[in-house]
This record gives C-alpha cells, structure tokens and sequence, in this order.
C-alpha cells in the first residue's frame, strides 16, 4: 500500500492539557475522530475525549541513563480509524543530558489522503499554527 506520512518534529515537549483539548477539536472539526487508542498495539481502548487527553498527558519514565538509571518523563499515545482508514502517533521525551526529536504524526493511504484532502491539510496547517503558537508564548 502506498501511504502519506504528515509528521511534526520538535524538540519542545508538547503533552500539555490545553495542547491535547485543541488536539481533540480538531480531529473532531474536520471529522478525523480515531476508533480506537493506546499506548502500544494492539490499540484496544475506544476513543472518547476524555481518554485521548489522558493518554497524551500521561507521563512515564523517560531514558535509561548508563550509571543512573530512568531519567526525565517520556509519553506516547497511537491511535486509529476505520473511518477514514489512518494511523496516528505522537512521542514525546525528556531527557536531561540527551537530544530528543518529539513527533505527531499521522499515516494514510493514498486514496483516503485523496478523498479526505481537505480536511487533513487544514487540520494539519490549524494544529502547526497551534503549536507554534502556543510554544512560544509558553516559552515566555
């Protein structure tokens, strides 16, 4: 199957409560909901709002450290649809002393990328906006 990957890369960690709330708003405005969530497959926790944003806040431990142990926090949450068909996953680190790349990204198929390209691009241009946004006057 041939697929489209639209991921966000940045070293800012981004599990913040209001992150996650303006998250669910858009996957709902643009009818993107996901089916079904977790943190590792097989994804068996049905979506509802308030799950989604527990799973994104959630943190764990982060690096193992050589000499230390478990340093920093780290999250993950995956998520998917039957309908449209796509994968969702977003990771997040932090870990003093070591480089961290975090993402969100989504994947789909050629054909639902087609058929639903209007709503994953405005989702896409709304939440980089978003996050922009809001990480530089969170930094401040």
């Amino acid at each position: 199957m041939t697929k489209i990957d639209l991921t966000i890369y940045t070293s800012k960690q981004f599990n913040s409560q209001d992150i996650a709330e303006k998250f669910v708003e858009l996957l709902e405005k643009y009818n993107l909901v996901p089916e079904k969530l977790g943190t590792f497959e097989p994804l068996k926790v049905a979506y509802s709002p308030d799950t989604f944003i527990q799973l994104w806040t959630d943190e764990s431990d982060g690096c193992y450290e050589e000499g230390v142990g478990m340093v920093g926090k780290a999250g993950i949450l995956l998520a998917k649809s039957k309908n449209p068909p796509y994968h969702f996953g977003m990771t997040w680190w932090n870990c003093p002393n070591m480089p961290k790349i975090n993402h969100i990204g989504f994947i789909f198929a050629i054909k639902t990328f087609r058929s639903f390209e209007k709503q994953i691009v405005n989702l896409f241009k709304e939440l980089i906006v978003y996050l922009m946004l809001y990480m530089r006057t969170s930094l401040t």
